[in-house]
């Protein structure tokens, strides 16, 4: 008798399970279909909530402000290099606007002449109200399936739940988004302790790479992780998600491989960052093309 086989597991990351639920990525589903075991994290959800999500609603909140299609554009304009999440989410779901409608007709939109009794709008405010409400109903859509993952989440660090976004009168209502105030405090000292012996192998390799791989986001998640293993736990500081709640969002990356089950692949995207992490601590690692 041959030896059993174990299941494959494999972990999403934020990035991956955004690519997989909103942007439909086949490339992923495919590779993803080959694992026995999928899992994702209450992590994942929390950024996912405070990143992508947040940047959706703040603009399609812009796109009920505007006039006309100028003005988005113009808003675009000023997402310059140093909000570029808040941008990358932009060019997304306008990519996601375009692919839906590219091969469409003008009377084929949502909105054409919707109202008989009015003229024809002018094409500007057409494709205004169109992108509008397509935005509105992808997020509504993005809410649905991030409600109804199927994966396993984990949770080890008992991230608290953010407030979700929701419409009232045309707009996504202004909400409490930060870690900080939440009403519970999460349990990220005793992970971080627990595992401490992990974040000081990723520390050490982060610091020694090939010069060329130490950007400006390794340079953030070395400084973020040395102050979390030399500065705090060391001395007993609080390290929760109401005194320190940037320091976990500073070093996500290192945080997503540890809490992958150990072996499970982490797959991600973004090889640059993940893969020497996912090396430093022996887990696997699988890449995708976007």
């Amino acid at each position: 008798m041959g030896l059993m086989c174990l299941d494959r597991k494999v972990y999403l990351e934020t990035t991956a399970i955004i690519d997989l639920i909103f942007k439909k990525n086949q490339t992923l589903k495919k590779i993803i279909d080959e694992f026995d075991l999928v899992y994702t994290s209450q992590y994942v959800k929390m950024e996912i909530n405070k990143g992508f999500l947040n940047y959706l609603v703040l603009i399609y909140n812009r796109l009920v402000g505007a006039e006309c299609l100028s003005d988005v554009i113009s808003y675009l304009g000023n997402l310059n290099i140093h909000r570029k999440y808040h941008l990358g989410a932009a060019i997304e779901i306008f990519k996601e606007y375009i692919k839906a409608v590219e091969k469409k007709r003008p009377s084929e939109l949502r909105f054409y002449n919707r109202d008989t009794t009015l003229d024809e709008p002018p094409l500007s405010q057409l494709l205004l109200n169109d992108i509008r409400d397509y935005c509105c109903m992808r997020i509504k859509l993005f809410l649905k399936n991030i409600d109804a993952i199927e994966y396993e989440i984990l949770n080890p660090m008992e991230c608290v739940e953010i407030n979700k976004p929701s419409l009232k009168n045309g707009l996504f209502k202004k909400r409490t988004i930060g870690c900080k105030k939440a009403e519970n405090k999460c349990n990220i000292r005793d992970f971080f302790e627990h595992n401490k012996d992990y974040f000081d192998v990723i520390s050490a390799k982060l610091v020694c790479p090939s010069s060329s791989a130490i950007d400006k986001e390794t340079e953030k998640r070395i400084r973020a992780l040395k102050e979390i293993l030399q500065e705090i736990l060391p001395y007993n500081k609080p390290f929760n998600n109401h005194e320190a709640h940037k320091l976990c969002l500073s070093c996500s990356d290192a945080i997503h491989c540890v809490v992958a089950p150990q072996q499970a692949s982490v797959i991600s995207k973004n090889a640059r960052h993940f893969q020497p992490i996912c090396e430093a601590i022996n887990k696997k690692f699988e890449t995708y093309s976007s």
